[in-house]
């Protein structure tokens, strides 16, 4: 399989192929961009605003958890609210384990999700925006 960024490339490789008497099956599918750097970059930003604002609220890993599953009183992280708020979400909505594997516009729907969760469950917290490509959230 070869990935083609132009339509010309794309021209190209076929035209490049021997045409066999029953002619070729070409099958064009879109290529999914996977998340950027900057929304990696941007989602680890998130991560740390929200363990921030999480804190602040006096909102423990416990507290916040144990809507989800059992959980212990550790202040939190990027890290730990990756793992037990984030990724579980992630993988509900997309099926993928890894934020690598997600494309551009997953992250905002996962951010919308355990955004609108966390402020129906927790009265009073309002979770952190999105970054913006502007720093304005940052």
């Amino acid at each position: 399989m070869t990935i083609c960024k132009t339509r010309n490339e794309a021209i190209e490789i076929i035209l490049a192929q021997e045409w066999p008497e029953g002619g070729l099956l070409v099958d064009i599918t879109p290529a999914i961009k996977r998340r950027t750097d900057k929304q990696r970059k941007s989602l680890h930003l998130w991560l740390r605003m929200l363990s921030v604002a999480l804190n602040d609220s006096g909102l423990e890993q416990k507290t916040v958890i144990e809507a989800m599953r059992e959980g212990v009183e550790l202040p939190w992280s990027d890290k730990t609210a990756k793992e037990n708020l984030w990724r579980p979400i992630q993988l509900a909505l997309t099926g993928e384990h890894s934020s690598n594997d997600i494309d551009t516009v997953e992250p905002s729907v996962i951010c919308n999700t355990l955004s609108r969760w966390l402020s129906q469950t927790f009265a009073g917290f309002t979770p952190p925006p999105w970054p913006d490509r502007h720093g304005e959230n940052n």
